[in-house]
């Protein structure tokens, strides 16, 4: 008996194979580092690339057009409103499932800080202007491309704080209020790098005859582990803390010192001073992180 061959048979065996969708990677940098970024990555991983302004990127996640496999933000955009955190934030909301590396020229560690108190947090976080900074960068992408799960485990390890924030009851504020000696001095801790801190002195001496009615013993602190620390002592405890944002590139940033101080001592009377940023940048982390000062001054 001949066979008869299905039209089906005949068209599966003759058919060319599927073409696989073409990867496609976000980046949102400054126009002269996408511009470079993008040759590089193209080239060298194979990636369609696409890159965006911060207000482009969110628009673009917005209205969820062809969204990425992967995104690479930078963290700080010139002192505008939008910071890589909030791309990263936005992106989660879309679509929480797709990896996002976020690069900056900011020490390592201060980036791991600001990230801590972020609801949305990255996979990644690479610092520029390393020797071996493409080449992580590469690995990175690579990495969460052939395994998107691990993102879930790096996410738990950026935001875990290994400065526990010590827990106290009403009763110990209240305790520590009865400390505070009648009549005395109060007490202002000035946080900052050394270049900074006769500005925060300037702040503090200008509130403080208003919130205060009395003198003021100032006290500075360089290191904010030390004032991290200071303010952990038993005994009197500050009526004020002045703090610069970034001080010394490290984890402890001034709105993680403040957000300590409050959990001491909910009274306690803060500024914060925006040293090195912009106002528009520590204002989209104090909204993100619900972090609030009594005041905010940027220089």
């Amino acid at each position: 008996m001949k066979r008869i061959h299905k039209q089906s048979d005949m068209s599966i065996q003759g058919a060319a194979p599927i073409p696989q969708r073409q990867r496609v990677l976000w980046i949102v940098e400054r126009p002269c580092s996408a511009e470079f970024l993008s040759l590089c990555f193209a080239h060298q991983t194979g990636f369609t690339v696409r890159t965006f302004s911060p207000t482009g990127v969110l628009v673009a996640l917005k209205d969820k057009e062809q969204l990425p496999d992967i995104l690479v933000t930078a963290f700080y955009f010139d002192g505008g409103p939008i910071s890589g955190l909030r791309i990263v934030q936005e992106l989660r909301k879309v679509a929480p499932t797709i990896p996002a590396i976020v690069i900056s020229g900011f020490p390592l560690e201060h980036l791991r800080g600001a990230v801590a108190d972020w609801p949305a947090q990255p996979d990644y976080l690479l610092q520029k202007g390393i020797e071996s900074f493409h080449r992580d960068l590469l690995s990175a992408i690579e990495e969460v491309h052939t395994c998107p799960s691990l993102h879930h485990t790096k996410q738990i390890r950026l935001s875990c704080d290994p400065v526990a924030l010590p827990a106290r009851a009403a009763t110990s504020r209240l305790n520590q209020q009865s400390e505070q000696v009648a009549g005395r001095a109060a007490v202002v801790y000035l946080v900052g790098d050394s270049n900074c801190l006769g500005i925060l002195r300037a702040y503090a001496e200008e509130m403080a005859s208003t919130r205060f009615k009395r003198p003021c013993d100032y006290l500075s602190f360089t290191d904010p582990a030390i004032a991290w620390s200071s303010l952990d002592q038993p005994g009197i405890k500050p009526d004020g803390l002045v703090t610069d944002y970034y001080i010394s590139g490290g984890f402890i940033n001034g709105l993680k010192l403040i957000k300590h101080a409050q959990t001491l001592d909910y009274q306690i009377w803060t500024i914060l001073v925006g040293y090195r940023y912009s106002g528009f940048h520590l204002q989209a982390a104090m909204d993100a992180t619900g972090i609030s000062p009594d005041l905010f001054f940027h220089e």
